[in-house]
């Protein structure tokens, strides 16, 4: 039932007893200002008061259900009305095109107006049609996380932050870039060396969306490894690209808490973050050899590496091991895999880490 006839039902419930209830006072006083006999008016005026007060007290009950039936009487009228609008009839199809097409043409002009109007406005005001572009943080996604039914990068980025509480590699990478990087800490002989290693990183920075590549860096401990990976990292994470930075040590853990674990352990953050591991767009293991190696570890590792091939997610190794020595820790398969698909980077003997310390005490 409609707003109106509730507040007229309402209404009427309340003031039909009280018009009732006084119906025979105000009857009486009528008689009696216009009548000719006080005696007589005053009866004749109670009794008309009282026949009054009956009809009016008979009709109560069936105020809501006239109510109901006047508002269903009046919705009727309004859908008989509805109906008897009809759409134009066309004689052919043509006619029916043509109708319409004028119809969009009229709106089509109209709306062109409007827009001409708005940039009038903007104009006047000082601002343009680019102001009232939003400003996206990731263009990519339109900051919706998504891009289709796939998650966009910045969300994936942002979900492996949460989940690995990077907050330490962040500080890192604020030291450790190609900003920072020098070439005064090699030798001569070697900043030829380490130059070239740059420029591999650099190209592999630029081409990273374009071409599938890997990277295995190769020399003794402060060679520069790290450094030059936190570089290669920082730079892929400005541009919007998920990494994931882990030692060996950490890799191996999270890989045998994600398949030892058991469902006590599934809702810890490094469970819930071993899907990246697969689908991170740079995955980056740091130290490689420094674990205890056994058969495990070498299972886990040929996993890694492989479905990350298959899936052309870029992996970045360091190792303080020659090929020689990662081929005796890990099984020949692990090797081809590594040689085929990796470009290898062998740095200078340069320890950096000894040269920073001699020359803080000269």
């Amino acid at each position: 039932m409609k707003r109106k006839w509730l507040l007229l039902a309402f209404l009427l419930t309340f003031t039909l007893p009280a018009a009732a209830l006084l119906s025979p006072d105000v009857m009486k006083a009528l008689w009696w200002q216009f009548g000719s006999d006080p005696a007589v008016s005053v009866l004749r005026g109670e009794h008309w008061g009282r026949i009054i007060c009956g009809v009016l007290l008979t009709a109560m009950p069936f105020t809501p259900l006239a109510c109901f039936l006047l508002e269903r009487a009046a919705l009727s009228r309004a859908r008989r009305r509805r109906e008897s609008v009809k759409p134009p009839e066309f004689a052919t199809a043509e006619e029916r095109r043509a109708f319409y097409r004028e119809e969009l043409n009229g709106l089509s002009s109209e709306l062109a107006l409007l827009l001409a109007r708005r940039e009038d406005l903007l104009e006047e005001h000082g601002y343009s049609l680019e102001d009232l572009r939003p400003s996206y943080v990731c263009p990519d996604c339109q900051d919706t996380g998504y891009i289709g039914a796939e998650k966009c990068h910045c969300f994936l980025q942002a979900e492996i932050n949460l989940l690995y509480h990077q907050s330490h590699l962040q500080d890192v990478l604020e030291r450790e870039n190609f900003h920072a990087f020098s070439y005064s800490w090699y030798e001569a002989s070697d900043r030829e060396i380490m130059r070239h290693h740059v420029m591999d990183a650099r190209l592999f920075i630029e081409g990273f969306e374009k071409e599938f590549r890997n990277l295995l860096l190769l020399g003794k401990v402060g060679s520069g490894k790290t450094f030059l990976s936190n570089c290669i990292a920082k730079e892929l994470m400005d541009t919007g690209h998920s990494v994931v930075y882990l030692t060996a040590f950490q890799l191996f853990q999270l890989l045998s808490k994600a398949v030892f674990g058991g469902n006590d352990s599934r809702e810890e953050p490094e469970i819930q973050a071993y899907p990246y591991i697969f689908d991170c767009d740079l995955l980056i293991i740091d130290d490689l050899g420094t674990e205890l190696p056994n058969s495990f570890t070498v299972s886990q590792l040929f996993l890694c590496i492989n479905e990350r091939i298959l899936r052309r997610r870029s992996t970045l190794i360091s190792s303080n091991l020659d090929i020689g020595a990662l081929e005796d820790l890990y099984s020949d398969r692990i090797l081809s895999r590594i040689i085929s698909s990796y470009t290898i980077l062998q740095f200078p003997e340069t320890d950096i880490r000894i040269q920073k310390k001699l020359r803080s005490t000269t």
